[in-house]
């Protein structure tokens, strides 16, 4: 059995792989770094806020849950709770996404993208909620 090349593609990942690490230890890049502020979360899949609203965030629970973080604490009450409509099953499935339009202050409307329990098919949806 003969061993074929390595693709074209294989070849250039593994060159720009070089030239990016060469470049950021050339240019000094700065190490990123993270500062944790929320705890008692179960799989957070996304973070978001309202357009406008910077005393909040919205955080999205993989198992259907939406909790608000606000003044350095999580909220006891969930913003909105999907746990009975949602599929968990597979790894990238679950309430995954939640979307706040520009008229959110005005509306109360938000949007969320879920796997449907019944057949895990994806679910975009609209809620109403009080801003």
């Amino acid at each position: 059995m003969s061993s074929s090349p390595p693709s074209t593609n294989l070849l250039l990942f593994r060159s720009l792989t070089v030239v990016f690490l060469m470049a950021g230890s050339i240019w000094g890049a700065t190490p990123l770094t993270t500062t944790t502020v929320a705890t008692g979360l179960t799989n957070p899949v996304f973070v978001t806020s309202p357009p406008g609203d910077t005393t909040r965030l919205f955080i999205v629970e993989k198992a259907g849950r939406i909790k608000i973080l606000k003044g350095g604490a999580v909220l006891p009450q969930a913003f909105v709770s999907v746990s009975s409509l949602v599929t968990t099953a597979g790894s990238e499935q679950g309430l995954l996404g939640l979307a706040f339009p520009p008229d959110y202050s005005a509306s109360g409307h938000f949007y969320i993208d879920y796997t449907r329990l019944a057949d895990g098919a994806t679910v975009i949806a609209r809620g109403h909620a009080t801003p």
